[in-house]
């Protein structure tokens, strides 16, 4: 068992911002057309990202390429959820979800750590794009399971998330990563070993982190969508009922 130091989950060590803000774009996106979302990501002033997470290979000069990587690559929400989240903790967060929030118009509290939510560092994309081109077939099933992940109440099609799990470099962290990125209260990412924080509810403390299951990703792999419910309802079972928040467990993990 990996033990952890006790502390207490409130607002002095764990900053949910990214919640509101995350589903606040999620929803959004999600009310308008694909075309929305391809000008809002070309409106965005990415000039202050150092790189591109280590996707956009091709082009002459680093502005091209990236000019080139946000106009082809980052063309479905999964692909810019990831992109957007791989940089909470670089120099050019503040500026980067600025001009997000911005952009896109949004009223929610712009975050200012990513501390607390998932910070992808490689396999950024959802697609090969690499070539300019675009799959259709895999572009639209990421908009379908997009379109099912994010309202409210998600009602998701088992075959959809099975088939995009079998798409170019998808793995079953990378997919439940980017769910509870754009769903915090309802997905939760799963690592190979699920660590499952022990809570107690009298002390309001974080007590220790236990392996609870192993090989996870190895049973999503396996029995996709239906294991991975699974092992939502495994979570939600041990906090009272399901009546904490899937993003608060995350923050335990997380301390």
């Amino acid at each position: 068992m990996n033990e952890v130091k006790s502390q207490s989950l409130n607002q002095e060590l764990v900053d949910d911002s990214w919640v509101p803000w995350f589903r606040e774009l999620a929803i959004k996106i999600n009310e308008n057309d694909q075309e929305f979302l391809v000008q809002h990501i070309q409106a965005v002033d990415w000039s202050e990202a150092e790189d591109t997470g280590g996707m956009a290979k091709y082009g002459d000069r680093y502005i091209d390429r990236l000019a080139e990587f946000m106009a082809y690559a980052v063309n479905d929400p999964f692909s810019f959820f990831y992109f957007l989240a791989s940089k909470t903790n670089s120099n050019s967060m503040h500026d980067i979800f600025q001009s997000v929030h911005e952009t896109f118009n949004l009223s929610a509290d712009c975050p200012t750590t990513g501390k607390f939510m998932p910070n992808p560092r490689r396999a950024l994309l959802f697609q090969d794009v690499m070539g300019g081109k675009v799959d259709r077939e895999s572009h639209d099933l990421l908009w379908n399971l997009f379109r099912q992940a994010a309202p409210e109440n998600p009602e998701i099609c088992p075959e959809t998330f099975n088939q995009v799990l079998n798409m170019w470099f998808i793995y079953p962290l990378k997919l439940t990563e980017c769910l509870f990125l754009i769903n915090p209260g309802k997905f939760f990412p799963i690592e190979d070993k699920l660590l499952i924080p022990i809570y107690s509810g009298v002390e309001q403390e974080w007590k220790s982190l236990k392996p609870k299951t192993f090989h996870c990703e190895e049973l999503i792999e396996e029995g996709g969508y239906e294991k991975y419910q699974e092992l939502l309802d495994d979570i939600r079972a041990n906090y009272f009922d399901g009546k904490m928040e899937m993003y608060d467990i995350y923050a335990g993990v997380c301390l």
